[in-house]
């Protein structure tokens, strides 16, 4: 360790406290939509010097290594508080945006299926509607068809039953021609045998 000269730096004799650390944000950095990680550089400066430290030969202080390895590790300490302090600012945004993407995601989603569902009603009940009227103009058709033919059955039994009269009709009148057709020869040859002048012989 370099001699100390006598007199006072900066009011304090021997060795002075630390120099003051560097201010270092602790504010959570602004991440854009990509995730992207901030460009400021997260390495803090380390002092020069420190305050009551006679500056060594060539300009350079003369710092005690068990010093600069206790500025190194402090200054590491905060390198990594900040650090984690932006990885956890980071892991927060993104888990935020990710639920935020789940959710629009689910909104689309359940507004896509009632959407869907409701044009799936529409159609259901435009199917049932038109199969209710094709089965009832069906039924329709049917009862017209089964109508005209009882018609016609019945115009038909009409008509053979009128028939079946015209035939016993020509039936009686030809048996009653028949008949008066033979009585009328055995009159006629009554009047023959009366007029031979023949009587007949009695026994």
């Amino acid at each position: 360790m370099s001699t100390i000269i006598g007199g006072t730096y900066g009011g304090y004799g021997g060795y002075g406290g630390y120099a003051a650390a560097p201010t270092y944000t602790t504010a959570a950095p602004a991440y854009s939509a990509s995730y992207a990680a901030p460009m400021a550089s997260y390495a803090p400066q380390m002092s020069t010097g420190y305050a009551g430290i006679p500056m060594g030969y060539g300009g350079m202080p003369a710092m005690d290594a068990k010093v600069i390895d206790e500025q190194k590790s402090h200054q590491t300490t905060l390198l990594d508080n900040q650090a984690k302090m932006q990885s956890d600012a980071m892991k927060h945004q993104y888990d935020a945006q990710v639920k935020m993407l789940e959710a629009e995601a689910k909104r689309n989603i359940d507004m896509t299926t009632q959407m869907v569902n409701q044009q799936l009603a529409q159609q259901t009940m435009a199917l049932e509607q038109s199969y209710k009227q094709q089965t009832m103009t069906l039924d329709m058709a049917k009862s017209q068809r089964a109508m005209a033919v009882q018609q016609q059955a019945a115009h038909m039994s009409a008509q053979a039953q009128q028939y079946q009269l015209q035939l016993d009709m020509q039936k009686n009148l030809m048996s009653a021609y028949s008949g008066l057709a033979k009585k009328d020869g055995k009159t006629d040859k009554g009047d023959k045998a009366d007029k031979g002048g023949k009587t007949p012989v009695k026994k």
